[in-house]
């Protein structure tokens, strides 16, 4: 396989340019209003990692697993990033909603 020489930040930009963290993202079928915030978060997240790593998985054409383990990852775990900043929040927002909504 023929080296890419490119740093993480190209790397990213090219997966944003792709949206392939949108792509993948869509394959999980998980309803959110902010899965659009999850896709930038994940971009960010990988902008956050070891230059090495990133490049790394994108020359041995790994990127994309990485990517979808990194979805499943905060998409399944209560304790992830994406359900800490918004599921928590929206969960709790729904639960004062319907409270407020039985009480009239």
């Amino acid at each position: 396989m023929m080296k890419t020489h490119l740093n993480k930040k190209q790397v990213v930009n090219n997966l944003a340019r792709n949206k392939v963290i949108e792509k993948l993202a869509k394959q999980y079928n998980f309803s959110s209003p902010y899965s659009k915030d999850l896709c930038q978060d994940l971009y960010i997240e990988l902008l956050n990692k070891e230059e090495s790593l990133i490049v790394g998985l994108y020359e041995r054409n790994e990127i994309e697993y990485y990517i979808r383990k990194m979805i499943s990852n905060n998409v399944n775990s209560s304790t992830s990033p994406f359900y800490k900043n918004y599921e928590k929040f929206r969960k709790t927002t729904d639960e004062i909603q319907n409270e407020k909504t039985e009480g009239e």
